[in-house]
């Protein structure tokens, strides 16, 4: 007992002793501390109290999700405008295929979601999204089984994925033989953790959407402004707001619908209580409850399943 507490003491301080240059090495990635963000009035980063990353690291401290590789170099941009709306005809130039990430345990959930696929049947609803809707499983399954009860869920949410992570999995998953009724997509704020800027993650997202068009073309796409992030208004929620103030325009009012239900979870002075999220970050059963109540509001509005 004496040598492996001893062993795990020496492992850690060379873990301790690893520069920031050696882990960007063995991941061959760079980490950028350059938020490239406007319009911020409010907050400042070093004050920030909320999640690194999905996976609830707290004060600074990293967990191995905290690294993720680049972009294919395909897959790199440089945006200096945004188009607005989607015109399915950019189908035919290509969809992005996305980045997949390195760690077992996203390998192992996304095989779990491949079967997830694999084995649909009847009119469905399908997730796309990050931990927020990974833990409709979690925080979220008692309001899942009953105010969403009568609806066939697939839920395809993988805690820190970033929107590059789902374009990667979409890509794979043979949604084309699932009979989907509708697709609810809520991803982005793991891109902007990692301090991008909101045109780039814009993008992404609007390729996203194109994909989702590609495989399940007679499904409606719901697609929800990123939720708000921090106790109060920080620079990370700014960047979120900035992405959703682009995004909105994907909206056609025929296949694809734009909701933002951000105000649903602060008060008026745009605070987040812990009834609502926990962590500043992800639901609690409350904060699911909510959106559970508007998703089956506007299911039952367009009555497709």
């Amino acid at each position: 007992m004496k040598t492996k507490f001893t062993l795990l003491i020496i492992f850690q301080l060379l873990v301790q002793s690893c520069s920031q240059q050696e882990i960007e090495k063995l991941y061959d990635y760079k980490v950028n501390f350059n938020f490239p963000i406007t319009k911020i009035k409010s907050g400042d980063f070093s004050k920030s109290r909320f999640p690194e990353t999905h996976n609830l690291i707290n004060d600074g401290k990293k967990s191995e999700d905290s690294i993720i590789p680049p972009l294919a170099s395909g897959n790199s941009i440089n945006i200096k405008k945004v188009s607005t709306g989607i015109n399915t005809g950019d189908i035919s130039g290509g969809i992005w295929t996305g980045q997949p990430r390195k760690y077992w345990w996203w390998k192992k959930r996304q095989r779990k979601l491949m079967k997830r696929v694999k084995n649909c049947s009847g009119k469905s609803v399908v997730f796309l999204g990050d931990s927020i809707t990974q833990r409709w499983e979690v925080n979220g399954v008692f309001i899942r089984n009953t105010v969403l009860k009568d609806y066939k869920i697939i839920n395809l949410g993988m805690g820190g994925d970033r929107v590059e992570n789902l374009q990667y999995r979409l890509n794979l998953y043979p949604l084309e033989k699932c009979s989907v009724d509708a697709v609810i997509i809520m991803i982005g704020t793991n891109n902007t953790h990692f301090r991008e800027k909101p045109e780039k993650i814009a993008e992404e997202v609007k390729q996203v959407i194109l994909l989702t068009r590609k495989k399940m073309p007679d499904a409606d796409i719901f697609l929800y402004a990123i939720f708000p992030r921090g106790h109060k208004p920080n620079p990370y929620r700014a960047n979120n707001a900035n992405v959703n103030s682009i995004i909105r325009k994907y909206e056609d009012g025929r296949k694809i619908f734009y909701y933002d239900i951000s105000r649903s979870f602060t008060d008026e002075k745009g605070i987040v209580s812990k009834k609502i999220m926990k962590d500043y970050l992800h639901l609690t059963s409350e904060g699911y409850r909510i959106w559970a109540t508007h998703l089956k509001k506007i299911l039952q509005g367009r009555n497709h399943i």
